[in-house]
């Protein structure tokens, strides 16, 4: 497995899209993994929001995507000038 870098993502109905969450911490990410995370964080937050899956539930299954999020952003070499 990958090194675990220090990102942080905020998940929910209101958070902004994870690759934009990615890219404001200088890091990068493939364009399909972000779809991907995006996709099963979304599914995530439905079944919350539906009260389908119980709470303890919910944070395991976030606490996973984000240490999969976190094994495969890269950070980048140089912070982008503003």
């Amino acid at each position: 497995m990958s090194e675990l870098k220090e990102v942080a993502i905020l998940f929910g109905a209101v958070a902004d899209p994870i690759k934009q969450q990615i890219s404001a911490q200088f890091f990068a990410a493939r364009d399909s993994d972000c779809e991907w995370w995006q996709r099963d964080a979304d599914a995530i937050t439905r079944l919350d929001v539906s009260g389908l899956l119980p709470r303890s539930v919910v944070l395991a299954t976030r606490k996973k995507l984000m240490k999969r999020i976190a094994s495969c952003v890269t950070e980048l070499d140089e912070v982008p000038q503003t």
